[in-house]
């Protein structure tokens, strides 16, 4: 049982600290874009068809790009 609770606890902490990073990441981005009348940012954990096919153009960076591959291949 111990093994099962030092796996989950190291699991979670990994979460946590990509969390981070897209966060940083994120507000870069966002921050960057905001001037930008014609610009929408999205989180890639956000990420909708809707958003997708009403782009004229997507920008995607690639810790978002490895996130959106992580959820498309579970």
């Amino acid at each position: 049982m111990k093994a099962y609770e030092a796996t989950v606890a190291e699991y979670e902490k990994t979460l946590e600290e990509q969390d981070k990073v897209y966060d940083e990441v994120y507000t870069n981005v966002a921050l960057s874009a905001r001037n930008l009348s014609q610009a929408d940012v999205i989180n890639a954990r956000d990420l909708n068809v809707y958003e997708t096919m009403n782009a004229d153009c997507l920008v995607i960076t690639e810790s978002a790009l490895a996130a959106i591959t992580a959820l498309l291949t579970k």
